[in-house]
């Protein structure tokens, strides 16, 4: 079977997202930044994880890497011709 381009592409972004999901569960591992157990969140939903991005800030290459990758999460999954603004994300 050949495949076009466009499912080429697919497939490399894909292999791209759970490379990128890895390596950023990496570093939230080795920041102590996400925590198992039982939380109750501000919205009130119950969560067995709670993941405190402030424990990453004094951590410049985590911070690089999960921005670029929710930038690149973006630009594949919803694309830049949709967004006009980006704004932060809480840390906490």
């Amino acid at each position: 079977m050949i495949l076009g381009i466009e499912e080429i592409e697919k497939r490399v972004w894909e292999e791209e997202k759970v490379f990128l999901m890895k390596q950023v569960g990496i570093l939230l591992i080795k920041n102590d930044a996400i925590k198992f157990g039982d939380y109750i969140l501000a919205s009130g939903k119950r969560s067995p994880y709670y993941i405190d991005l402030r424990l990453t800030l004094s951590s410049p290459n985590t911070m690089d890497w999960i921005a670029n990758s929710l930038i690149r999460i973006v630009i594949n999954e919803i694309g830049k011709d949709k967004i006009d603004k980006v704004l932060g994300v809480p840390t906490a």
